[in-house]
């Protein structure tokens, strides 16, 4: 059986090839994968954005409106590290949609990849360090509350600390979070 993999084209929200945060690396994984013969268009799905009653699981009501309404304020889209424009905000619907949709299909298939996503620095009540969502944390908290999981296991192996998803997960008990990081780094 092919890998399934979710990816969508509003992965990119079209920065600048300058920007600090290299918005074109979802597109670019795409084809990498196609060029080498990973990504099979029969095994391929697309997400829906997430719905606010999924987002509202792992983030503050006000937050969420604040998102979907691209009315952040300026201090916390600072803390993002770019502007919460219709295309950031559509983006990260999309992840959080996407890390979803992969859940699901993994429990069904065993393994499943979603080409965005990990955007672990997002806490409950803001974003943070190029993460407007917490798609994990979402995620985790969508299939516990359908019960589609009893519990979460999340290893989270980047640079970073995965210091959103443990805020967001700290008092969740159904729910672990394991973050090999760099000791001198963000955050």
């Amino acid at each position: 059986m092919p890998l399934q993999i979710v990816h969508h084209p509003g992965y990119d929200a079209g920065f600048a090839v300058n920007h600090r945060f290299p918005m074109s690396k979802y597109p670019l994984l795409m084809q990498a994968l196609e060029a080498r013969g990973l990504a099979s268009r029969d095994a391929l799905a697309m997400p829906e954005p997430a719905p606010a009653s999924w987002l509202k699981l792992a983030h503050t009501a006000d937050y969420v409106d604040q998102v979907l309404a691209c009315q952040v304020p300026e201090r916390i889209e600072r803390e993002i590290g770019f502007p919460v424009g219709p295309r950031v905000s559509l983006r990260a619907q999309l992840a959080a949609g996407g890390t979803v949709l992969v859940a699901r299909l993994a429990l069904r298939h065993g393994i499943a990849c979603n080409a965005a996503g990990g955007s672990h620095h997002a806490r409950r009540a803001q974003g943070a360090g190029f993460c407007t969502f917490n798609d994990v944390a979402v995620a985790s908290l969508v299939l516990l509350a359908e019960g589609a999981a009893r519990n979460i296991l999340i290893v989270d192996l980047d640079v970073h600390q995965g210091d959103g998803t443990a805020d967001i997960l700290k008092d969740e008990p159904r729910a672990f979070t394991f973050s090999m990081h760099g000791e001198r780094n963000y955050p």
